[in-house]
C-alpha cells in the first residue's frame, strides 16, 4: 500500500531531524519525546561502526571517534537500507573527504578498507563452488580456488602492524588475501607477495602453474625458474592446507 503524499513527507523529515538533528516539524511529533527517535538511530549506527572498525576504534581516541561519526551520520545521506553495508558508505566517506589528510592518519584509508572489506567477505551472498577433485599434478593441472575472497593492494601494513607503530612516513606496498573458510563461515587474512597475488589472479584464469611460472618469468626475472615454481607449488599447497585451494579442475 502507498503511504499518502503528506505522510511520506512527515516519514521524511522525521528521517532527515535523526540524521542532521535540526527538525522542522512542528505540530506533526511530541516534542518532548522525539529526540529519542535521533538518539536511537545514532546508536544504532555508532554501534555498527565501532563493531565494523574494531582495531581504528581503538586506536582513536573517543572525542575524534565521536567527532568522525557524527560528522558522518548528520552529512553523509546512505544510500543503503542495511545496517550492515553501512560501514561500507563509511569507507567510501572518508575517502571522498579525505579524512586521512584532516586528521593526518595517512594509513586511515588502508585500514578502513581492510576492516570493511572482512567484514563484507563474511556477510557477502553464497558463491557456487566450482566441481574439483581432491588429487592431481600440481605442475600442470589447472587449480581450484575458494571464490569467496578478494585480494587488497595497501601502502601500509594496516593487517601485520598496529596503528600505533606504523611507519607513515614509509609506505610501501602490501598484498593481503581474504578468504572465507568454506562451511565454518570465519574470514581469515594472509599477508602475500606480489608475486603469490599475481599467481592467484592467473590460477583464476585457469593457467597451471607451469604456465604461470612462464609467465611470470618475464615480470620477475627468475635466476632459477625451477626453484620459483617449486616455490608457487608450496604456496598453494599451504593454501589447500588454509582452505583457499580447493583442489584441482575436474
Amino acid at each position: 500500500m502507498l503511504l499518502q503524499t503528506n505522510t511520506k513527507k512527515i516519514q521524511s523529515k522525521l528521517a532527515d531531524y535523526c540524521r542532521t538533528g535540526e527538525l522542522t516539524l512542528t505540530t506533526e511529533v511530541n516534542q518532548k519525546h522525539v529526540h529519542h527517535y535521533r538518539r536511537l538511530v545514532y546508536n544504532i549506527i555508532d554501534d555498527m561502526l565501532q563493531s565494523a572498525f574494531p582495531i581504528f576504534y581503538e586506536f582513536v581516541d573517543t572525542k575524534l571517534w565521536d567527532e568522525i561519526v557524527n560528522t558522518f551520520f548528520s552529512t553523509h545521506a546512505c544510500q543503503t537500507p542495511h545496517v550492515w553495508k553501512v560501514p561500507g558508505e563509511f569507507y567510501q566517506y572518508a575517502c571522498d573527504n579525505n579524512l586521512k589528510e584532516k586528521y593526518n592518519l595517512p594509513f586511515l584509508e588502508d585500514l578502513l578498507l581492510f576492516e570493511w572489506i572482512e567484514l563484507d567477505i563474511h556477510t557477502m551472498k553464497d558463491e557456487e563452488f566450482p566441481a574439483y577433485k581432491a588429487k592431481g599434478n600440481w605442475s600442470d593441472d589447472i587449480l581450484v580456488v575458494n571464490p569467496e575472497y578478494r585480494i587488497l593492494s595497501v601502502k601500509y601494513p594496516v593487517h601485520t602492524t598496529a596503528p600505533s607503530t606504523i611507519d607513515v612516513n614509509n609506505p610501501g606496498q602490501y598484498f593481503i588475501l581474504i578468504y572465507r573458510e568454506p562451511k565454518k563461515g570465519s574470514v581469515q587474512f594472509l599477508d602475500i607477495s606480489i608475486l603469490f597475488a599475481l599467481t592467484i589472479e592467473k590460477i583464476e584464469e585457469e593457467k597451471t602453474i607451469t604456465e604461470i611460472t612462464d609467465e611470470l618469468q618475464t615480470v620477475f626475472s627468475f635466476q632459477d625458474k625451477a626453484f620459483a615454481q617449486e616455490q608457487i607449488i608450496n604456496f598453494c599447497k599451504d593454501l589447500q592446507q588454509k582452505d583457499f585451494v580447493l583442489g584441482f579442475k575436474k
